[in-house]
This record gives structure tokens, sequence and C-alpha cells, in this order.
């Protein structure tokens, strides 16, 4: 059986390439794109073309303005396909800075950087290309219908994100794919259960499907076939052995594309209910292809190594940018995480940018929808949903619930609600995590306050389905959209604005750390509105700045891209933010049934603020004394508005008092570190 074979397949058109162009700004509205179109007044130039990177064979003029350049520039190519049938499929590979339509013999194939819908010459497009991103190669499949035996024309639209842009640039490829298949997108697993597991993969072309599996790389001799020819593979494997490793390859019924290796395996799920050390890997606005993403991949890798890898890995939306297509999620996902994907089970939720595409949550169609295979039928546990936008799972003693927060009605009452409501009246797992795009609370580049800050879904998620949650006694909120690191303290019962918290919500304002103030003590079982932790990991890929802290909020962190990494054995949950240099920036704990069963917890340590309200002065103490420590008084909108160093003997317990007669009325957040490490954190009440 032969392994690893690429076809030869031909270059049509290849990067470099000589071009026919117009660098005039005007209107060519739509007649330009056909073969019909008359292009012989217009100039010709080899690509790369464009102006003011440094990297241009051709230089296309932007105008005499540099400050309100043209927006649009058209370029134009003519080739000629003997016989279109001797392709199976087109591979169009496309280097646009900074947004580009694509049209084949007249027709719209591709759109990179823009939304959907008409867009007019003196349309900008959807953001700013710049850095690293500028060489990306963009690729998308286009279908041999498009094409035809004889004269064909590519026209390609560049636009610019503003008339103020320093450069533009474009250059084009595209290889006609012949019928001998190849690997296009690397293997990746969906779906396990304790006896079943879904691998999914695509090729250039059309062909079979084969999926060899076993449970030792020497006795890979179990076989899967699929008849039907297809270039998005899924092979559901079943009735397999509880919580058992398997190997496996993918390929066709006379090619192998994946040799077999100990780093293609998945593993079944142990038994639904039962107690098993799990762990989690949550990342979240992950999916730009730059460099600060790779760094938390390998972060995340160099911190779990081959032996400690997460068990599933929970994405939080956003996965692919700008607009969750194809190219997006090949540039996105697939080309970022190949090593994580090809033995990690995923189960994401989709964020805003996976759906500005063509995906819909309604009709559960789009790209989203094809590349993930989610468990709408109840199939890895939780109540049936009936729709891949929002499931529920099991594995082992945990249960989890992914909601939709972009395109569904998120009204209390409405489906996905009651079906959340069905779906934990029938829960008993020890553990109970949920997980959605847009925060309930946040300040970090985004606002959880603002009702027209993406129309108030990030409200409507915190006032529906919060209560919904809490009273089922939800252990831990995950979710992303705010480029930053936010974690809360351990909450019931805050669903208005940030200015509506009160201490009586606050459940346990300390750090949550065992090795510190002591872990969030929960009962062992699912009991009603005993608080829950919330914890917005958005930092993936990108990295937003705030001067505000949210006020329910123990700490932020907007100096680090990073993910989290979740453990749980047990009673115990361990959760932590892992930055892009691999060094644990926040953790905390929750342990059920007052034990504590994290290692080298003897006697936490405790932090005690009071008179709480007060008009005047407030006191810290502590069990302990401080060394080089600190108290910083934060308003309501996180404004700094007060710090000071304390110190105590080194044998002595510590008591503090503090003066705040000269701050208004109103809450304020104390936080108090020692040693650059926050020890505690509290709404004060300060009254006439």
């Amino acid at each position: 059986m032969s392994t690893n074979l690429w076809a030869q397949d031909q270059a049509l058109i290849l990067f470099g390439s000589s071009w026919k162009y117009l660098d005039d700004g005007s209107n060519q509205g739509t007649s330009w794109r056909s073969m019909s179109f008359n292009d012989g007044s217009w100039s010709s130039g080899f690509a790369e073309l464009g102006y003011g990177d440094g990297g241009e064979n051709t230089i296309v003029s932007f105008g005499s303005n540099s400050s309100n350049k043209y927006i649009t520039t058209y370029f134009r190519h003519t080739f000629n396909i003997v016989d279109v049938n001797d392709y199976k499929n087109f591979l169009v590979k496309l280097i646009k800075d900074d947004g580009a339509l694509v049209y084949v013999n007249g027709q719209n194939v591709m759109r990179s950087n823009f939304g959907t819908g008409s867009y007019a010459y003196n349309d900008f497009s959807y953001s700013s290309i710049s850095g690293s991103e500028e060489t990306i190669v963009w690729e998308e499949f286009v279908p041999p219908s498009y094409f035809q035996t004889g004269t064909n024309v590519i026209a390609v639209e560049v636009h610019q994100y503003s008339s103020s842009s320093s450069d533009l640039s474009f250059d084009f490829e595209l290889i006609g794919l012949d019928s001998i298949p190849t690997l296009y997108r690397e293997s990746y697993i969906q779906m396990t259960t304790p006896s079943s597991a879904i691998i999914k993969w695509k090729t250039d072309v059309p062909t079979t499907s084969r999926v060899r599996f076993g449970t030792s790389l020497g006795n890979i001799t179990n076989t899967i076939d699929s008849l039907t020819p297809t270039v998005n593979h899924e092979v559901l494997i079943s009735g397999l052995n509880i919580d058992t490793k398997y190997y496996y390859s993918v390929g066709n019924f006379t090619i192998e594309f994946t040799t077999p290796d100990d780093s293609y395996f998945f593993k079944t799920n142990p038994t639904i209910g039962e107690a098993h050390p799990t762990r989690i890997w949550v990342t979240g606005d992950a999916g730009t292809g730059k460099s600060g993403q790779i760094d938390v991949r390998d972060a995340y890798t160099n911190y779990v190594g081959t032996t400690e890898k997460a068990d599933l890995w929970l994405m939080m939306g956003d996965n692919a940018y700008e607009h969750g297509r194809q190219a997006d999620y090949h540039m996105g996902l697939f080309n970022v995480y190949q090593s994580v994907l090809r033995n990690t089970v995923s189960f994401p939720t989709a964020g805003n940018h996976d759906f500005y595409g063509e995906a819909n949550p309604l009709t559960e169609t789009g790209t989203y929808y094809d590349i993930f295979a989610l468990p709408k039928k109840g199939e890895c546990g939780g109540l049936p949903s009936e729709t891949e936008s929002y499931y529920s799972f099991d594995y082992g003693d945990i249960h989890f619930v992914c909601l939709e927060s972009y395109g569904l009605d998120r009204d209390s009452t409405a489906a996905m609600a009651t079906w959340l409501k069905n779906d934990l009246a029938n829960n008993d797992s020890r553990w109970l995590i949920a997980y959605w795009h847009y925060a309930p609370y946040t300040k970090v580049g985004h606002d959880s306050d603002d009702p027209n800050d993406h129309s108030g879904r990030a409200i409507d998620m915190r006032e529906n389905f919060n209560p919904i949650l809490e009273r089922f006694g939800v252990d831990l909120v995950l979710s992303g959209h705010s480029h930053g690191y936010e974690r809360s303290f351990l909450l019931n019962g805050h669903y208005d604005l940030s200015n509506s918290l009160t201490p009586s919500m606050i459940l346990d304002s300390a750090s949550g750390q065992a090795d510190q103030t002591g872990a969030y003590n929960k009962p062992n079982l699912l009991t009603s509105n005993k608080g829950t932790v919330y914890v917005v990991c958005g930092s993936s890929g990108k990295l937003s700045s705030t001067s505000v802290t949210h006020p329910a909020m123990f700490t932020t962190n907007t100096d680090y891209l990073g993910s989290v990494v979740i453990d749980i054995a047990q009673d115990t949950l361990e959760c932590k933010f892992l930055n892009e240099n691999g060094i644990i920036q926040d953790y905390f704990h929750i342990v059920k049934n007052n034990s504590v069963s994290v290692p080298d917890i003897k006697h936490p340590i405790t932090y005690t603020l009071y008179p709480n309200p007060t008009s005047s002065v407030f006191s810290i103490s502590s069990n302990t004394h401080f060394e080089n420590g600190e108290i910083q008084i934060y308003s309501i909108n996180g404004q700094l508005v007060k710090a000071i160093e304390i110190n105590t003997s080194l044998n002595s317990k510590a008591t503090y008092t503090f003066n705040v007669s000269d701050l208004k009325t109103g809450l304020y957040t104390v936080k108090l570190t020692a040693n650059n490490t926050l020890l505690k954190s509290e709404i004060l009440v300060i009254q006439n």
C-alpha cells in the first residue's frame, strides 16, 4: 500500500504571471468580469502587482493623493483549457491586501476579507491587512462547473480598507487537479463516546473513504469503508471499547494518506457518570493564522508534553477570521492545529466571525456546519437538541452545555432556553460546565453593559441564561468574544448591569486559589445557586487593551495572549490561564463537598475585609503577615483611585486600616496583592 502520494496536478496560472490591470479608480460596474469584455486598453504587468510593501514586480497607481487613494484596482487574466473534463477540481490560491473578490467567467467564486452581499467599487474591505498576514496564501476549491473547454477569464477586484491605506498587493495561482486524490485537510477527531468516534478529513478531488484502526501501531487491521466518492470525508467507527486508545490512518481503497505513527490516535470516553481524571483545553477567538496564535498553541503543547494532552478541546468561537469560510478555516484552524486536531476531540461553539460568511445557525448550513460534526441527537450524552447550533454532551462525570449566542432566539422562553432547562433537569453529573461566545460579564474591548455592543447579545445571555444555569448548579461558564482573559468571583444572582453588583452576589470574594486564600467550596451535588465562576478566554489569537475592569471580575489580563487548561479529578477542578510564553498567569480551584484534594494544601490563608459597608475607614486582617503588599481601590468603572503600600513584621498577623473618607459614596473594588500576587478582591460599599 502506498503512502503520502501526491498527484501531479497542472498549474494553469502561476504566481508571478502577467495580468491586465486597471488602476484609475473608476467604477467598472460588472461587465469587466465577463469573458466578452475588451481589456485591450488596460495596462499589463507581472505579479506581484501593487504598491507600498517593496515586493512588487509591477507598481500600480493609487492616484495623485496619498491620503485619498483609489479604493479598487481591477485585474484580469485570460487562459485556455484544452479539455475541462481532464480536471476533477480546481484550487485557487490568492495573495491580497486588503480584500479581494474573485470571478471565474463572470461568476463570483471566492471572496476574502468581505462579507456576504454585493459590493460597489468604492466599498472598503472588512478589515485592514498588515504584517505577516500580507503574505498569507488563501486557498479555496472551485468546482469544474465554473470553467469551460477553451477560453476562460479570471477577474479579481482588490479593495483597500481605507483611502489612506499604505500598500496594496495581489498575486494569484490556479491549479487544475487531476483524478488522483491527495490529502488536503488533515484528519481530525469528532464526537467521541464510550464506544464510538468520528474521523473527518478532506481530499482535493472526490474519492472513496477508508479508515484503518487498532489498539496498537503494529495491529491497525480493522477497516471501515465508504463507497461514496466525496472530498469531505466523515467516517463513524462504532463498537469500540470504553476508555481505550486507538491508532488510525485515513485513505481510500488504494492510497493511505497518513502514515500510522503515535500522533494519529483517538481515545474513547470513560463511562458516563463515572469519575475520571479529565483535562480540557479551551481556546477563544483564535483563528487568525498569525504568529500569536501559533505561540499560544506551542505554549499549550509544550506545557502538556506528549503524555498529558487534553482529553477534549472546547472552542469559544471566532474559530476562523474574518468570515469563517473554507479559506479562513484552512488558514486559521487546520494549518495551525494539525498536530492537535489529529488526536484531540473538539467541541466548538460558533462566534460572530464564524457566521459572517455563509454559515447560518437557523438552517445549519455553511462552512462551520460542514467542518464540524456535533451531537444534535444526544449521541454523546445529554438531551437531544435536534440542532448542531447548540447541544450537550457528557465526559465521565462532567456534563457540558454548548449554547449559540449569535443568530438564534435568546429569549428565556424560546427553543434553546426550553431545551436547556429540560437538559439540565435530566442531568445528575458531578460537574457542570457551560460555554458560548458572547461573554456575559466583560469590559475588554466589548462592554457587556452596552445594548449597542453587538446588539446586546451579551446582555441577553446574562439575563436569560445565567439564571437557568445557576439554578441548576453550574460550576463554570466559559466564553470568548472579548480579546483578553477575565475571571470572576464565585457569583450568584448578578443578572443586571455591572453597577447593580452587590456584596451579597459574591459568595466568595477571595482568590479561589487553594494554596493561597483557599479554594471555592461548593456542595458535592448540583445544588441551586451555590455559585458560578465565569471565565472569558478570548485571547488565543487576538488581544485588546482596556483601562476598565468589570466589577464582577476577580482578575483581568490583557497583557498576554493565551489559552485555558482545566483539570478535573473527583471533587476538584483546577483552571489555569496559560500565556503564550508558557507561564501560568492565573489559576483557581473549585472543590466539592468541602474536601481538599488539591496537592500541597494544608492551611489556607484567610483575609477578611470589614466593616462593609463603611462610611470612613475599613480594615483588612489576615491569619498571616503581609510582605511587599499593596492595597488598590478601583471605582465601579474600573479606574484606580487609590493605592497604598503595606508591610508587617514576619512574625505577626496582619491588620491594616485604611481611610476612605475622601472617596465618594458608591461601589468600589478593593484588591490586596503581595509579592505581585493577587490575594483578595472584594466589592466595598462606601455610604454616608
